[in-house]
């Protein structure tokens, strides 16, 4: 048990570094996120056809670095077009959401476990959102929550992978469309048609599980 807290320790500790040296860097060059964009889809572009590979591990190591997925998800349809934008997206998305998720369960779980055993209402919600474990994270995701929240808040509190993993590529198609499409709208003017009726679809289908919900209540 000590070797196991000392690892997590050490992987803590290498993860502050990774963030400290990213945050040191934003801070020196004084630059909203906004102003990177362009920087990333140069670089991204150079690499040629393996420019979707890169992309795609790009949003792998973003949660280590907290860099918005947002702005990643809206670059890709400039880069790509839409079609494909969506198609890397989901595949970078989910591979993310599934890192998060671990990180939130290895060094989150604990805490997790701490807080329940203390707080008897966090213990009553934590029971309460293992059981709805699939349609909490579906309803969440398709709420456009932050994406790194959701996917730490269920590993924290150990909802099945599985569950996770499948609500989180249901979940995020609406949300990937909409910023997909929003990013080939710069190009393409007409996606923002197709990006606005997803956002909304994305809050109807939400509002209409929570409805479900309170019925099978």
């Amino acid at each position: 048990m000590k070797n196991k807290n000392k690892i997590k320790v050490l992987l803590i500790m290498m993860w502050m570094g990774i963030l400290g040296i990213a945050v040191f860097y934003y801070w020196q060059n004084q630059r909203p996120l906004m102003d990177y964009l362009p920087l990333i889809q140069s670089e991204i572009l150079s690499y040629g056809f393996l420019a979707p590979v890169v992309y795609i591990l790009l949003y792998c190591l973003r949660p280590l670095i907290l860099f918005p997925a947002t702005l990643l998800t809206t670059i890709s349809g400039t880069l790509f077009g839409p079609y494909k934008g969506v198609l890397y997206t989901i595949m970078g998305e989910n591979i993310s959401a599934n890192i998060v998720y671990l990180l939130g369960r290895y060094f989150g779980g604990d805490v997790s476990s701490l807080i329940n055993s203390k707080i008897k209402t966090a213990a009553l919600l934590d029971c309460k959102f293992k059981e709805n474990g699939f349609s909490a994270v579906l309803i969440m995701r398709l709420i456009y929550l932050p994406f790194d929240m959701v996917g730490m808040l269920a590993g924290m509190c150990k909802i099945k992978q599985f569950e996770f993993a499948l609500a989180t590529f249901i979940g995020i198609i609406p949300g990937v469309i909409t910023f997909v499409y929003l990013g080939s709208s710069f190009t393409e003017p007409k996606s923002i048609i197709i990006s606005v009726i997803f956002f909304v679809l994305g809050l109807l289908l939400s509002r209409w599980l929570k409805n479900r919900e309170k019925i099978s209540e």
